[in-house]
């Protein structure tokens, strides 16, 4: 029994052990590795944690691809390889989980192109716009505090500080509720302590029964819808000259 365990003890922090994924479910995968895409690209543009964002996706990019289940795998290399695979084996969601993963049509050789462009310091804040959208709709993220999350995320070095503290604060209620000992996690709350990326009046987003937000976090939404027609504008000028 000691051996069995040993040899399905993983290298990742949520996902210790195969037992592990049976207490989670498809849709909980992608959410998870949606979230990690989402904060490995922050981590990337803040310069104390840029290196351990290359050093994380060099460890996510080091076996080439997704296809195989590694015991040495991060959290975002097991999530994707269940995605990508349709592994429904190691979740406990039954037959739903199957249905979910029929569904999803990811285009995983660019996920690998973004972290692996990440792991080699180049890659651009349009390819990461582009993939994180993409990755959104492909994962069925329906969820519309997710979808604002990646909204503001996608254009960190453009917000402001309340809309780097509306996402870290979104994005930690999300860990603290789904992937508690997850790696992402700890380098959030890390992040969240130096920088003081906090909405002291945000409400507990994952608390699907009370969303309403504070004034802190109403700004920074403004702002970004704000930002984000700004951005639009912007490209549809330049299509036009």
């Amino acid at each position: 029994m000691d051996l069995e365990f040993v040899n399905d003890l993983n290298e990742s922090s949520q996902y210790r052990t195969k037992h592990t994924l049976q207490q989670t479910n498809a849709r909980n995968i992608a959410d998870h590795a949606f979230m990690d895409l989402i904060s490995l690209w922050i981590l990337y543009n803040e310069y104390d944690y840029a290196p351990m964002a290359l050093e994380y996706a060099k460890k996510t990019t080091q076996f080439g691809n997704f296809n195989n289940y590694r015991q040495s795998g991060t959290d975002l290399y097991i999530t994707l390889n269940i995605l990508s695979t349709k592994n429904t084996g190691l979740l406990g969601g039954g037959e739903a989980d199957e249905v979910f993963l029929n569904k999803i049509n990811c285009q995983y050789d660019k996920v690998l192109q973004f972290i692996r462009k990440i792991s080699n310091n180049t890659l651009k804040s349009t390819v990461a716009r582009q993939t994180l959208q993409e990755v959104e709709r492909s994962l069925k993220i329906s969820d519309s505090n997710y979808r604002s999350i990646r909204r503001l995320a996608q254009n960190w070095g453009m917000i402001n500080e309340t809309q780097k503290s509306l996402v870290i604060t979104r994005l930690l209620q999300f860990y603290r509720a789904h992937a508690r000992r997850s790696e992402m996690y700890q380098l959030l709350l890390d992040l969240s302590k130096k920088k003081g990326y906090k909405v002291s009046d945000a409400a507990d987003a994952e608390n699907k029964d009370n969303r309403s937000i504070g004034t802190g976090a109403k700004l920074a939404l403004l702002g970004a819808t704000a930002a984000a027609s700004y951005y639009a504008g912007n490209r549809l000028g330049k299509s036009l000259m």
